[in-house]
């Protein structure tokens, strides 16, 4: 079985390819602080980019890629690394 070993250092990132009975993918934290890290599918199309020299971080989502090309994308979205929000933040939930 293919084996292979990524050392990360802190807002770095690393594309890890799908597993198969050929090669495996396991995600550990060998550090002392917690691990954060993003996974997304790749079932619907999707693209997820950072730009380390702005510091932004961009999303966009789509039924396909020829709606995705034509500007039919579901969600796109664009902002600067840092920001976060609660889940449940700016919802009714009363």
């Amino acid at each position: 079985m293919l084996s292979q070993v990524f050392k990360l250092k802190c807002r770095k990132y690393r594309q890890l390819l799908p597993s198969d009975r050929s090669r495996r993918t396991k995600l550990r934290n060998t550090g002392s602080s917690p691990l954060r890290y993003l996974c997304f599918s790749t079932l619907h199309t999707a693209e997820i980019v950072a730009y380390p020299d702005s510091k932004k971080v961009g999303a966009m989502t789509a039924p396909s890629m020829e709606a995705a090309l034509r500007g039919g994308d579901w969600v796109r979205f664009l902002a600067f690394e840092g920001g976060s929000v609660g889940y449940y933040d700016g919802e009714d939930v009363s």
